[in-house]
């Protein structure tokens, strides 16, 4: 399920006021599901929008010694979608996910983290231009890897949903432009800068390791 849970301010992706409880016997179910039928199916839990403290116990808080229920028994992976706005900053996002660390650790929570959205719109009112969308991205993946804060990353997302209005802030989280006829683009489909950033990076870092950093003097 989706961004079942979600931040407190965003009050419109859980209109019910769905709680741990319940995403819990979601999980059980799904997964006894699940695993019935392939045993080596991975089971991603949370898909949160952004990175809720309040939602993240909630969740990990389902337990009861009695039954040996135990909520961590049922998903392989858990995963956030850990946006950042409008810009990027290191130590933002550094602070943000050794919050989520601590607390995963605080519930013997060792399963891998993806980050299973992530990204930005590049629409107008929302000041950030393809070329800020590509150098945020690099930044936070590399950022990420450099400190452990994820197994996995996907984009959100591959093709802009309406590229045509750039307006749109929705529409306009792709990597790649609509190819859609009647779009209002020098090229239909084009690549963004963020694309030939991401396609530069895993040509070049396929199958990398983070070893450590450089001071390259003062360069942005």
């Amino acid at each position: 399920w989706n961004e079942y849970f979600a931040d407190p301010n965003i009050a419109s992706f859980n209109p019910e006021a769905r709680d741990g409880a319940n995403y819990a016997k979601l999980l059980q179910a799904a997964y006894t599901a699940i695993k019935s039928v392939d045993e080596d199916a991975i089971v991603v839990a949370g898909a949160m929008a952004k990175t809720p403290i309040k939602c993240i116990r909630d969740m990990l808080s389902q337990k009861d010694e009695k039954t040996g229920f135990d909520v961590k028994d049922y998903f392989d992976v858990i995963s956030f979608h850990p946006y950042q706005g409008d810009t990027y900053n290191d130590e933002k996002f550094i602070s943000q996910m050794n919050n989520v660390k601590s607390v995963l650790a605080e519930y013997g929570c060792d399963k891998p983290i993806w980050f299973t959205e992530m990204g930005w719109t590049t629409a107008t009112q929302n000041r950030v231009t393809e070329y800020d969308q590509a150098i945020y991205g690099i930044k936070f993946f590399f950022t990420g890897l450099k400190n452990n804060f994820f197994e996995r990353m996907y984009w959100y997302d591959f093709v802009s949903d309406n590229s045509k209005d750039k307006t749109d802030g929705e529409g306009n989280f792709g990597l790649i432009k609509s190819d859609v006829i009647g779009v209002n683009e020098a090229v239909p489909g084009a690549a963004k800068k963020a694309y030939v950033a991401f396609a530069g990076l895993n040509k070049v870092f396929d199958n990398g390791k983070y070893i450590n950093s450089l001071d390259c003097q003062g360069v942005k």
